[in-house]
């Protein structure tokens, strides 16, 4: 199964990623697809490695973060 939406780089889940990704696993998640916010959160994504979870990241800027 493929979580296509997530946010886990983010410093909110600095305290239980560990957790969260466990009970991806159980849950029978194998990927994790990783919108990008803005151009700094794109370092903050590259960080995340699991054993057994795939991180997909994609690179972009979220609609709120375009000035003009």
């Amino acid at each position: 199964m493929l979580d296509t939406h997530s946010h886990i780089y983010l410093p909110k889940f600095d305290e239980d990623r560990d957790a969260v990704n466990q009970r991806a696993l159980e849950a029978g998640v194998k990927g994790i697809f990783m919108p990008a916010i803005d151009f700094d959160s794109i370092p903050q994504m590259e960080k995340l490695h699991h054993p057994e979870i795939n991180f997909y990241k994609m690179a972009g800027v979220h609609p709120c973060e375009v000035k003009g």
